[in-house]
C-alpha cells in the first residue's frame, strides 16, 4: 500500500479553500448573477473538497489542484475579473474575491502537499553553518 501523501491539516485547508470557494460562487448566485440553478462549478468544487479529505491517495489531491486551477481560471475568462477591481455591487465584489483567494488557496496548499512540504518550522532542513573553524 502507498504512502498517503499530505498531511491531514493540509488536506482539510484544501478542501476548506474549496469548499471556501463554492461559498463564493453562492453568493454570487445570491446577489443575482446569471448562472444555472444549480452551477455545476458548484457541484464540482463540494465533490473535490470531499474526496480530497476522505480519500489519502495522490490523484484526490490532484483533483484537488486542478479544480482550483479551473475555477481560477473562470473567473479570468468568465468576465468576473472586472468585479474584482470595479465595485459593481457589495455581493457580488466580496462573492469574487471569496472565490479568487479559495481558489489560490486550494492551489497553493495542494501543490505544496503533493511536493511534500508540511509548512511547518519543525519540517524544515537544518540549517547547517559553513563558520565552523
Amino acid at each position: 500500500m502507498s504512502k498517503p501523501i499530505g498531511t491531514d491539516s493540509q488536506r482539510r485547508l484544501v478542501a476548506g479553500a474549496l469548499t471556501g470557494t463554492a461559498i463564493g460562487i453562492g453568493i454570487l448566485k445570491a446577489a443575482g448573477v446569471d448562472m444555472p440553478v444549480v452551477p455545476p462549478s458548484l457541484v464540482l468544487l463540494l465533490v473535490a473538497a470531499v474526496v480530497v479529505v476522505m480519500v489519502r491517495r495522490r490523484w484526490a489531491l490532484i483533483l484537488g489542484v486542478v479544480i482550483g486551477a479551473a475555477e481560477l481560471f473562470g473567473v479570468f475568462v468568465g468576465g468576473s475579473a472586472s468585479d474584482l477591481i470595479g465595485f459593481t455591487s457589495l455581493p457580488i465584489f466580496v462573492g469574487n474575491w471569496i472565490r479568487l483567494l479559495g481558489s489560490i488557496t486550494a492551489i497553493v496548499v495542494g501543490v505544496q502537499a503533493l511536493r511534500g512540504r508540511s509548512g511547518s518550522a519543525s519540517s524544515q532542513q537544518p540549517v547547517s553553518s559553513s563558520t565552523a573553524r
